[in-house]
């Protein structure tokens, strides 16, 4: 017997394992392909387990994406809760920590671009309870009105998000070294601190 076959006989006795394999597959999969162009059997063959195990577990092709864009819908609302724990979150301390949060994984920001296009306004946020604390937050700290924090979250988000899902534009940067990164962050957390100056008035 082979080694995949092998793994594959004893994965069908470790359900878990098996999902959690596919999962991060599929996530790979999606944020690299998006929706349409994504194979099953490209997911099966990353994660060594046989095809019909993603049937079995998920569903089709469209269900298991939508799985993953819950999980990362869920994966931000985590990232709001920690930066927002202390109830007390600067613009500043947002700003360079949703920024450090799309920079240590382009890929969510790409994965989020390929929904957009792909499934459009059914990728809209959901059950998000942390980014009632987020704009709380700046109500209080920026002094601003709700809409204004809504405003400037979803500017933030939209920088940031572009900022690394776009790395293409970088060429229009002739300095494209490792220190753009640090330069780039630097001038959003400046833009937005500025943004929400301007609105606090």
């Amino acid at each position: 017997m082979t080694t995949v076959g092998t793994e594959q006989q004893s994965l069908a006795w470790n359900t878990e394992l098996t999902k959690s394999l596919l999962f991060t597959a599929a996530v790979a999969e999606f944020t690299e392909y998006g929706l349409a162009g994504a194979r099953m059997d490209r997911i099966a063959a990353t994660a060594s387990v046989n095809k019909e195990r993603i049937y079995q577990y998920f569903g089709n092709k469209e269900a298991l994406f939508d799985k993953v864009l819950a999980a990362k819908q869920e994966q931000l609302d985590k990232e709001l809760y920690r930066l927002c724990t202390d109830g007390h979150l600067s613009v500043e301390e947002l700003a360079g920590g949703v920024f450090d949060f799309y920079a240590a994984d382009p890929g969510n920001a790409r994965f989020w671009f390929w929904a957009a296009l792909e499934k459009g306004s059914a990728t809209r946020l959901t059950g998000l309870e942390n980014t009632k604390a987020v704009l709380a937050s700046l109500q209080e700290t920026a002094g601003l009105s709700e809409n204004a924090a809504r405003e400037l979250l979803l500017t933030l988000m939209t920088l940031c998000s572009a900022s690394t899902a776009l790395p293409q534009l970088e060429a229009l940067i002739p300095d494209s070294s490792a220190s753009r990164v640090h330069s780039r962050r630097k001038h959003i957390v400046e833009a937005v601190t500025l943004l929400a100056a301007a609105a606090s008035q």
